[in-house]
């Protein structure tokens, strides 16, 4: 997999606060956008399954 993963950070998202961390390409550390780490109820815990991205291009 060329998907790395940043340190976890809190951030005030539409649904409350939770913890996430930035993915980015191993290859060119571009960040790509991030995933869930931890949310502070239980109600979230389906989101830990799911990344964010962003649109961005790549060349091989």
């Amino acid at each position: 997999v060329n998907v790395g993963c940043g340190p976890a950070e809190e951030r005030v998202l539409l649904t409350g606060l939770h913890a996430v961390a930035d993915i980015y390409c191993e290859c060119c550390k571009t960040t790509l956008g991030w995933k869930y780490v931890s949310s502070p109820t239980l109600m979230y815990l389906i989101m830990f399954k799911y990344y964010v991205t962003r649109r961005c291009s790549s060349t091989m």
